[in-house]
C-alpha cells in the first residue's frame, strides 16, 4: 500500500523536482543570527556550542537557571522566543510542561523564525505550530519528533517550508549500543538496590 511521504519539500534541500539550483533564493547567512535555545542540559550545550562555532550569538531558558553557563539566560520562554531568529527545543520532557512552547511562543518567534525540535514533540502546540507555518506566520520548522508518532502524514499536507523526520536524530549504531548497555546496567542496578544510572 502506497503511503504520502513523510519529509516535507524545504527550500534548502535538493529540489523534488531535481531542477538543480533554478529559481533558488539565496539563504541567510548563520553568522551574527540569534539562537535561543530551551533547556540547556547535555544536548542543549551541545546544541550551543556548534551554534557559537558559527558565530551565532547563542541565549537560553530553562525554568532552573545554572549559574555557571557560558551563555546568558532570558527571563521567560516568551522572551528568548522574541528574541531568536531560530528555536531550538532541548529539555526535558514530564507531565508538567506539557505544551511549554505555546500559541504565543510561537507568535514572538514570529514570520521569520524557525522552530527546531528534537526533544520531544508533547513540548509544542503541534495544531498552532501548524496553522502558524501554513498562513505564514512562522517562517520555518524543522521536526524530528511530533505529538503523536507515527505522524499521519494529512496533517502535513500544504506545509512546505518545514523539515520532518521520523525520530531518528540520534538513531545511530553507537547510541544503540549505548542505550542497551545502560539498560542492562539499570537492571542490574536495582536487582542489587543500587540506585539507577537514570529513571527514563
Amino acid at each position: 500500500m502506497e503511503t504520502a511521504p513523510i519529509v516535507v519539500a524545504s527550500p534548502f534541500l535538493l529540489d523534488r523536482r531535481a531542477e538543480w539550483g533554478e529559481g533558488w533564493s539565496p539563504r541567510r547567512f548563520l553568522r551574527g543570527r540569534r539562537a535561543g535555545i530551551v533547556g540547556l542540559g547535555r544536548i542543549g550545550s551541545a546544541i550551543a556550542r556548534r551554534l557559537a562555532a558559527h558565530e551565532m550569538e547563542v541565549r537560553w531558558w530553562a525554568p532552573c537557571a545554572q549559574h555557571d553557563a557560558p551563555w546568558p539566560r532570558m527571563d521567560s520562554l516568551h522572551a528568548l522566543a522574541e528574541w531568536s531568529d531560530a528555536l531550538f527545543i532541548a529539555c526535558r520532557s514530564d507531565s508538567n510542561n506539557a505544551g511549554l512552547v505555546d500559541e504565543g511562543a510561537i507568535r514572538a518567534l514570529g514570520p521569520g523564525g524557525v522552530l527546531v525540535n528534537v526533544s520531544r514533540g508533547t513540548l509544542v502546540d503541534e495544531t498552532a505550530l501548524r496553522s502558524f507555518l501554513k498562513n505564514g506566520h512562522l517562517g520555518g520548522a524543522a521536526l524530528d519528533v511530533f505529538a503523536r508518532e507515527p505522524v499521519d502524514p494529512a496533517n502535513w499536507n500544504g506545509i512546505n517550508n518545514a523539515v520532518l523526520s521520523p525520530h531518528m536524530a540520534g538513531y545511530t549504531q553507537e547510541a544503540g549500543l549505548a542505550m542497551f548497555g545502560q539498560l542492562r546496567e539499570n537492571i542490574r542496578r536495582f536487582l542489587a538496590g543500587e540506585e539507577l544510572l537514570s529513571r527514563e
